[in-house]
């Protein structure tokens, strides 16, 4: 079980709590483009099957090719996102999948963007988790009443 996780692998950084994450490519020092995928249920693996992916645009592309027609898909109209049976969830842009070789997930939220910086995604996922995809999508932060 992992609690907490902040980790950097090559270009990409991994934040990880108990209750939110987010997976980032680094843009410049310390900002980076991110990416939030909450997958409420990953069913029936097949061998090789990962929680996480690290790939170029162009090993996802492949990927997705590979999936494609095989199974149930959703893609946006410029098919740089993709859910597809066994495929998982490619945000292809940042060369990121979610779920991959796995043959049923359900995803509760997701988002993208960025830049943003890392101190303030790490606060967000280990402190304020109801915030992260807020962020990550619009780079705005919840006002809270004092």
């Amino acid at each position: 079980m992992i609690e907490e996780l902040d980790m950097r692998v090559a270009d990409a950084h991994i934040l990880v709590s108990e209750r939110s994450h987010a997976l980032g490519r680094y843009y410049r020092d310390d900002k980076l483009f991110w990416f939030h995928a909450s997958m409420a249920d990953m069913v029936t693996p097949l061998p090789g099957a990962a929680a996480i992916e690290f790939l170029t645009y162009e090993e996802a592309e492949s990927r997705d090719r590979q999936w494609n027609g095989r199974g149930q898909r959703l893609a946006t109209d410029d098919n740089l996102f993709v859910m597809q049976t066994g495929l998982g969830f490619a945000n292809k842009p940042l060369g990121i999948i979610v779920g991959s070789k796995c043959l049923g997930f359900a995803i509760s939220e997701t988002a993208s963007g960025g830049p943003h910086s890392l101190s303030t995604m790490r606060r967000l996922v280990m402190k304020h988790p109801e915030q992260v995809c807020r962020y990550i999508g619009t780079g705005n932060l919840e006002q809270k009443d004092h």
